[in-house]
């Protein structure tokens, strides 16, 4: 099969480089189309095309001109691709840009799929979703996170597509599951200085405040001052910084609740994030909106006792079988309570790790990828 990969790889790290590491093979041959740095190369040959004039960086630091300059250079190598050359067109990351570009990307195969991400659609505003309203209707196929798919289908009316569970692996769970067989958890929380007797409470994921840390915080202030003191809260804040002053400000609001906490805002390896993740007891995400995080999923191998957001779309956890906990934000401190004074009984029935693993581990996830591409349609 002759399947070309439509993305920015480098915008869609660490994800598009893992998938070019373990979905192509000798069956499926891709060649990528990497629409940030307009550059065309196979992975299976020499073959390689790039257009990358210094007029064309100085020109794409022009704000009003940005869009356009991508969308002409993108079709000057389509251009040199031949038409219905491909069994399928894979494209990642949906943005407005593909409402110009998908009618000449359509002709060069014979399926067009799509693989949006979550931002592409639960960040999108009514505008932005109405231009791509051609795009996803052009698609024979939108696949990813089976709830996620649904939402969008549903809103642009899409009856007869058959959707498809094809999502990213997580090559972080491997890493995860050596680190677990070769080092006990109390090295760990020793190394990165958290309290052995405390519950580690981790809040968010990264340093936008559309994590909601404040709210968080906030009901934080009405829980005992006992079970408070039986915590050390651990804040990440090293990916997607807004400003200096949201970072000061989370600081000196967990500090009018605890003097027990930890803000990470350096940079940390892949493996002292992996690290990080399971020596936490207790995870927090109650983001505005999200897809099918990576993060909240090396949260449920961990084994941590994990708080969603009611709002986001997790059914797929609860079909397999995998347990976590969904509070409203105005309930945040009834659930916390609860979990906090039976942490010990909650903590031993908490058993996630291998379904977690099953679910989206490259070797799973990379498997369906490959029954997708080599299946026969209509």
């Amino acid at each position: 099969m002759q399947i070309l990969l439509v993305a920015g790889v480098k915008n869609g790290w660490p994800f598009l480089e893992e998938f070019i590491s373990n979905v192509p093979s000798n069956d499926l041959k891709f060649d990528v189309l990497d629409v940030d740095e307009f550059i065309f190369y196979s992975l299976h040959s020499n073959k390689k095309l790039s257009i990358t004039p210094k007029i064309v960086k100085i020109l794409l630091k022009i704000p009003r001109i940005k869009l356009y300059i991508k969308i002409i250079f993108i079709k000057i190598i389509l251009y040199k691709i031949k038409d219905n050359y491909y069994d399928y067109i894979n494209i990642h990351n949906i943005t407005n840009m593909y409402r110009y570009l998908f009618t000449s990307i359509k002709k060069k195969g014979k399926y067009l799929v799509l693989s949006p991400w979550g931002s592409d659609f639960y960040r999108a505003n009514l505008k932005e979703k109405l231009a791509l309203e051609r795009v996803y209707k052009s698609a024979d196929f939108v696949v990813g996170n089976p709830d996620f798919i649904k939402d969008i289908l549903e809103y642009y009316n899409i009856e007869k597509m058959e959707t498809y569970d094809l999502r990213f692996g997580i090559e972080k769970l491997d890493l995860m599951r050596k680190i677990v067989a070769n080092t006990k958890l109390e090295n760990i929380r020793k190394k990165h200085a958290i309290p052995q007797q405390k519950i580690s409470v981790m809040i968010g994921s990264n340093a936008s405040s559309k994590q909601n840390h404040v709210k968080i915080i906030d009901e934080l202030k009405s829980l005992e001052k006992n079970i408070i003191e039986n915590c050390f809260f651990i804040i990440p804040m090293t990916y997607r910084k807004e400003c200096k002053a949201y970072n000061e400000k989370i600081r000196k609001l967990i500090s009018t609740v605890t003097n027990d906490y930890i803000i990470i805002d350096h940079f940390l390896d892949v493996e002292d994030l992996c690290e990080i993740k399971l020596i936490t007891d207790v995870a927090i995400f109650m983001q505005d909106t999200d897809a099918f995080s990576s993060t909240v999923q090396e949260q449920l191998f961990a084994n941590s006792l994990v708080i969603l957001g009611d709002w986001l779309p997790y059914q797929v956890y609860k079909k397999l079988n995998i347990k976590f906990w969904s509070s409203e934000l105005s309930n945040l401190n009834l659930t916390l309570i609860s979990i906090l004074k039976n942490f010990k009984d909650l903590k031993i029935v908490v058993n996630n790790r291998e379904k977690i693993y099953r679910f989206s581990s490259w070797e799973t996830v990379s498997k369906n990828w490959m029954d997708f591409f080599m299946k026969e349609y209509e």
